[in-house]
């Protein structure tokens, strides 16, 4: 699923009507990014060609758009449950230090 978001978030800011946009990562092998693209262009969230070894990828489509956004506004809500839990641990284990001394 990193490999998903990566690719869309780059597409995002990489994205014109008129341009193709390359991808590439060193952490994941050609092959690994040209399936990914296809599981995208299959769920209809991006547009690209494909050609016998590779692709190229041109924009995200409107389903494309609001899936991203879905991703952005969950991670954000992760991060702020994240904090919270670990503010209520760190008072819940201040309260238990005090309690001990």
């Amino acid at each position: 699923m990193e490999l998903i978001r990566k690719i869309l978030m780059e597409i995002e800011q990489k994205e014109s009507p008129s341009s193709w946009i390359e991808l590439s990562y060193d952490d994941y092998s050609n092959d690994e990014i040209n399936y990914h693209v296809k599981l995208l262009s299959e769920a209809r969230l991006i547009v690209a060609d494909f050609y016998i070894g590779g692709h190229s990828t041109q924009r995200l489509t409107w389903e494309g758009h609001e899936f991203l956004e879905s991703i952005k506004k969950f991670g954000t809500r992760l991060k702020i449950q994240l904090k919270k839990k670990v503010e209520v641990f760190h008072l819940k284990y201040l309260n238990l230090l005090q309690f001990n001394y």
